[in-house]
């Protein structure tokens, strides 16, 4: 009971100490109040949060280098896409990985983006010159680190064996190489993927070829 009794005014005197020092903290807000000024919030109009439907992707190709025993990877993907008004800005998805470079191509023109992080996993990359309207490859090479969690790209082990398995479902594609990922943005893809030699791709689509190259399997 004496213990009690000894915790309660403990309790009770954080409490009044707590009350107190809100209370000051009020007064002084309300005598300084007229000299604050609130700054400007953001509204959703304001907040870049879905991609611009002036730029549409129509088919992507994505190289992967993979080896279940390195926690690093590396990657490029093309993306062909549909310029559809004048910009100098270009938005795609990732999450977690490093772009080591991006630009635009169209035959003999080349634009290179200069690529920053927004919000909602969206990168932007922005090119210095004006982009027309037309079609184009969205050209990105990057690494990333496999996951120790089961989404993206992420590592498993069993009986002293790793293994690398993947969960692009809903909004994992992002993390494991850039992307147009969403729902709106659906097209065909196709998946390349270099491994050492001894390690074996499965897959849920058929495969085409098969390839050894100085130990490698590209």
């Amino acid at each position: 009971m004496k213990q009690l009794s000894t915790l309660a005014g403990v309790v009770a005197s954080v409490f009044a100490f707590t009350s107190l020092s809100t209370t000051a903290v009020v007064a002084q807000e309300a005598q300084t109040a007229s000299a604050v000024v609130s700054p400007a919030k953001k509204t959703l109009a304001d907040v870049e949060y879905r991609l611009p439907s002036t730029i549409a992707p129509t088919f992507q190709r994505i190289h992967l280098n993979i080896d279940p025993d390195n926690p690093t990877y590396s990657g490029k993907t093309n993306i062909d896409v549909t310029v559809k008004t004048p910009t100098k800005k270009v938005g795609f998805y990732q999450q977690d990985l490093t772009v080591t470079s991006a630009r635009l191509v169209s035959g003999s023109s080349s634009f290179p983006l200069n690529v920053t992080i927004g919000e909602y996993d969206i990168n932007w990359g922005e090119s210095q010159d004006e982009i027309a309207p037309g079609k184009y490859t969205l050209e990105i090479t990057f690494e990333g680190k496999v996951n120790t969690s089961s989404d993206g790209m992420y590592l498993s082990r069993f009986e002293e064996t790793n293994y690398i398995f993947t969960q692009f479902e809903d909004m994992h594609a992002r993390k494991a190489f850039p992307s147009f990922d969403e729902p709106n943005f659906k097209i065909p893809y196709q998946m390349t993927i270099s491994s050492p030699e001894h390690q074996e791709i499965v897959g849920n689509t058929p495969v085409e070829k098969v390839t050894v190259e100085n130990g490698i399997k590209p």
